[in-house]
């Protein structure tokens, strides 16, 4: 598996920012970025030709990262 671009980073940031202000808090937290990081970075990801022959694809990786590694806490 590949990491992701800055871009991405950016994107992640936005989009925890936009979940903030929609929960009515004017400051993104770690848990508002968690909760959008699936749907920001999985088609930013890009897997491996040899993942990929085993039937593991950018989602799988992902959603494993994201169940094994809990939001950051204060």
């Amino acid at each position: 598996m590949l990491g992701v671009s800055p871009r991405a980073g950016v994107a992640l940031v936005s989009a925890a920012r936009a979940i903030a202000l929609a929960r009515g808090r004017q400051a993104a937290t770690a848990q508002d970025a968690y909760d959008v990081a699936y749907e920001v970075l999985v088609h930013r990801i890009e897997s491996m030709p040899d993942s990929l022959s085993r039937g593991i694809g950018s989602s799988d990786i992902l959603l494993e990262l994201l169940t094994r590694v809990a939001a950051a806490t204060v």
